[in-house]
């Protein structure tokens, strides 16, 4: 290494220039418009979220359906039923009644959801369902409810029997693991929607609980009309987009 000469001083290094500073430019924002709350845009929005207050979407895919020979409904009434549930046969009369006196626009749906300690709802449920493979659905339906007691094989295919389907093909369909599967399908959309006891119903989303009297179906029936109504009014022609719509919001 060089060594400096004695009483030599060396230069002073260049001053560093200092960096700028970083500076956070403010600026400043214009203020938000404000609010109209009697415009017809928030009043839209305001009466959809009064009208989507309590409600519950039920998709219906693959479920036992019931819909006027028309084709067209204004109302969608929701089942969850269990077959062993005395509660569960008494409420068939009621709905009974409203399709013979109701029926015009409303669609029936049915959701299977045998109970744990019902021992034989599940074999019950595998057999309507097969029923339903031979489009024997709700014949076979109304005959389980009407006849309380015996869910034995035996009776189960005795039921077949009366309801003319093919035995040979019932046995067959009893066995399908499928419609195992499907039954615990139809079980986990009933949890999903806060129905875990039997009967349960949604009558365009809005709930009621056990087997009520026929004027509180009425009640929701009605509102339930007055609803759809206005989608009619407003050009809205498709039956299962206007249950969307009211249930669902889309």
């Amino acid at each position: 290494m060089a060594m400096k000469p004695a009483g030599f001083a060396a230069a002073p290094a260049a001053p560093k220039e200092a960096e700028p500073e970083a500076v956070e430019v403010i600026h400043p924002k214009a203020a938000p418009a404000p609010i109209d709350c009697d415009s017809p845009q928030v009043q839209a929005c305001l009466t959809k979220a009064k009208r989507m207050a309590n409600r519950t979407y039920v998709p219906i895919d693959g479920l036992p359906t019931l819909t006027p020979a028309s084709g067209e409904f204004n109302v969608t009434i929701v089942e969850i039923s269990d077959y062993e549930c005395p509660f569960c046969r008494r409420v068939q009369s009621t709905l009974e009644q409203i399709r013979t006196q109701q029926g015009g626009d409303i669609r029936f749906v049915f959701v299977n959801n045998p109970l744990a300690f019902h021992k034989r709802a599940e074999p019950a449920a595998r057999a309507v369902l097969a029923a339903q493979r031979q489009d024997g659905f709700w014949s076979y339906h109304k005959k389980l409810m009407k006849k309380p007691g015996d869910l034995s094989d035996r009776r189960l295919e005795a039921l077949a029997l009366e309801t003319g389907l093919d035995l040979k093909r019932f046995r067959a369909d009893l066995a399908d693991p499928a419609l195992a599967q499907e039954v615990a399908r139809q079980k986990e959309l009933a949890r999903s929607r806060g129905a875990r006891g039997t009967p349960g119903f949604f009558i365009n989303g809005r709930r009621l609980r056990g087997a009520q009297p026929i004027r509180q179906f009425l009640r929701l029936i009605d509102a339930a009309r007055a609803d759809a109504k206005p989608l009619r009014q407003r050009g809205l022609t498709d039956s299962e987009a206007i249950y969307r719509e009211l249930t669902q919001g889309k």
